[in-house]
């Protein structure tokens, strides 16, 4: 089997090298799952603190495997699973169905996984350049509408999703004798002691995963995450977050968090307005 990736340094490169994964291992999970013989495995690229391969099956048959890296344990792979799949349930957007994953290093792998179908098609990023003004603009408008229905899901806290029992179908067997043979119920109890029940929506919204908290190495604390009471409390989150950790105290920055915030508000008031008396 063949295997191609990028090797220049990065913050993907070192947590690469602390999980350590037996691709091997995830070969084989892939094989056995899909009853299939693996032609090849070719890395995607990196993102998102993660690692993504295309595999393709001596039948023809493709699928990506994300391999997950230990920035935020457990949480960045459930709320990843459950985003994907309540988008596809509630829109229309074209997102992967989620074939199984894991979430817990303590597999086969020693990383988290997801396996999802491949979906076919450019980065926008990737070919912008070579489009003429007219077909980015079109394009353009195509990803906005695409995109728009995801602001028709809302909640009452702003965070990540949380998977309720619906994903344990999808979870690798804890069967498995390299699992605990309560670990489905374990992950289950943790969500129910750090994520909160939205009246709003009726989902489980846990700490956010986003990349301003997930700066590695200076990784903000899970508990200081969310999820937060309003749009406000995040955007204040963001700012500050990490003083000391992955912002400074320099005064120079600090003013600048101070007017992020005072901007934040000022637009508010044009996406809100108040009712005239």
């Amino acid at each position: 089997m063949s295997s191609s990736r990028s090797s220049s340094p990065s913050p993907h490169d070192e947590l690469w090298n602390v999980a350590n994964p037996d691709m091997d291992a995830l070969d084989t999970i892939i094989t056995q799952h899909f009853h299939a013989d693996t032609l090849e495995r070719v890395a995607l690229g990196d993102g998102g603190y993660g690692r993504a391969f295309i595999y393709t099956f001596n039948n023809g048959r493709q699928v990506v495997a994300k391999v997950i890296l230990p920035v935020r344990p457990v949480f960045k792979t459930e709320s990843e699973v459950a985003a994907m799949i309540l988008v596809k349930e509630k829109t229309s957007i074209p997102v992967p169905d989620v074939y199984l994953y894991c979430s817990t290093a303590d597999n086969p792998v020693r990383a988290e996984w997801i396996l999802m179908q491949y979906l076919q098609g450019e980065r926008f990023t990737d070919c912008f350049e070579d489009l003429s003004n007219e077909k980015r603009y079109r394009t353009a408008k195509d990803l906005a509408r695409i995109i728009s229905p995801i602001f028709n899901i809302t909640a009452s806290y702003c965070g990540s999703v949380l998977p309720g029992s619906w994903c344990n179908a999808l979870r690798y067997p804890v069967a498995s004798p390299f699992h605990k043979a309560n670990e489905k119920e374990d992950i289950s109890r943790l969500f129910l002691q750090t994520g909160i029940l939205d009246p709003l929506s009726g989902l489980r919204i846990g700490p956010i995963n986003d990349s301003v908290f997930l700066d590695y190495p200076n990784q903000v604390p899970l508990k200081l995450c969310g999820p937060f009471r309003s749009d406000q409390e995040w955007m204040e989150a963001a700012a500050y977050l990490g003083i000391p950790g992955t912002r400074t105290t320099d005064i120079k920055n600090r003013y600048s968090f101070d007017k992020l915030v005072e901007v934040f508000d000022i637009a508010k008031q044009f996406e809100y307005p108040k009712s005239s008396p």
